[in-house]
C-alpha cells in the first residue's frame, strides 16, 4: 500500500474522529495534532525531506498550521508568523508537529564534541574558515550535535553568509525546535539579511522557550550594545525585541512573504 494511501485512510480515521468528539471541544485540537504528525510522517520517506523547498503557507489558528506545517521551511515560516501575533497556543503545537518529523540517525557524539572544541579554538584564534570546516566534520559524525549547528550558524553569519546560516539553523530546529539559542542565532541571521520582522519574531520566540528569561533579557541587552556599531542590524531587532518584552511594544509587522 502506498504512502499516499496509508495517509489517506488515516485521514479519513481522524476526520471521523473529529466528527465522533464535536462536542468534546478539549480533543479537537489533539486530534488537528495528531492528523498533521502522522501525514507529515508518511509523506516523508527520510529526515532530509524537510529541506524541500514550496510556497511558504499563510495560516492562521493552530489547527491549519499545523496541517500547513509538512515540510520544515514552511514550519519556520509558521512559527515566526504566529510569533508575530504572539499565537503561543500555535507555536506549541507547530514544535510538536516537528517533534513527530523523521531525524538523521544518532551518530559519534565523542567525536562531535572533540571537533566542536577544536572549531571554539579555531574561532578564538580568528580562523573563522577552520571553524566552518570542523564544525560541518561535526555535523556529519553526529547530525543531531545542535549546540555545533548553532556554532556553525555563527561562524557563517562572521563570513558574511546568512541565507548558509539559516539554512544550517533550520535543520538544528528539526532536533530542537525550542532550543532558545537556535531561535537567537536565527534571528542574527534573518536581521542581516533584511529581514527585520522575522527577526524580532524569531528573537521573542527564543525569549518565550528560554528557561532563565531574566538570563536570555540580560544577553539581549548586552548583543544590542556590542552590535551597534559593528552590526547595526542586528543590534536594531536586538532593541525592539527588547521593547516588545518589557514594554509590550510589539513592532508593527507588514505582511509576510
Amino acid at each position: 500500500m502506498s504512502h499516499d494511501h496509508i495517509a489517506s485512510l488515516t485521514l479519513i480515521t481522524l476526520e471521523d474522529g473529529m466528527r465522533k468528539f464535536a462536542m468534546k471541544p478539549a480533543v479537537r485540537p489533539t486530534l488537528l495534532c495528531l492528523s498533521a504528525c502522522v501525514l507529515t510522517t508518511l509523506s516523508a520517506p527520510s529526515w532530509a525531506s524537510t529541506q524541500e523547498a514550496g510556497p511558504l503557507p499563510v495560516s492562521e489558528g493552530p489547527g491549519k498550521a499545523a496541517s500547513d506545517c509538512r515540510m520544515l521551511r514552511a514550519c519556520l515560516h509558521l512559527s515566526l508568523q504566529a510569533a508575530m501575533r504572539e499565537d503561543i497556543d500555535t507555536m506549541h503545537l507547530l514544535a510538536t508537529v516537528i517533534d513527530a518529523m523523521p531525524k538523521p540517525p544518532p551518530g559519534n557524539k565523542s567525536a562531535s564534541n572533540r571537533l566542536r572544541g577544536e572549531a571554539l579554538a579555531s574561532l578564538q584564534r580568528g580562523d573563522t574558515d577552520q571553524a566552518q570546516v570542523q564544525l560541518r566534520s561535526a555535523l556529519r559524525e553526529n547530525p543531531r550535535d545542535v549546540e555545533s549547528a548553532i556554532h556553525l550558524g555563527q561562524a557563517l553569519l562572521q563570513s558574511s553568509r546568512p541565507r548558509e546560516a539559516i539554512e544550517t539553523l533550520t535543520q538544528a530546529l528539526l532536533i530542537e525546535p525550542r532550543h532558545s539559542g537556535v531561535w537567537a542565532s536565527m534571528g542574527e541571521a534573518l536581521a542581516l539579511q533584511g529581514e527585520a520582522a522575522e527577526a524580532s519574531a524569531a528573537l521573542w520566540t527564543a525569549w518565550l522557550w528560554s528557561g532563565h528569561r531574566a538570563r536570555t533579557l540580560k544577553a539581549f541587552e548586552d548583543k544590542a550594545q556590542r552590535e551597534a556599531r559593528r552590526r547595526p542590524a542586528v543590534a536594531k531587532v536586538y532593541t525592539s525585541t527588547l521593547h516588545w518584552i518589557h514594554e509590550g511594544q510589539r513592532p508593527t509587522f507588514v505582511a509576510t512573504r
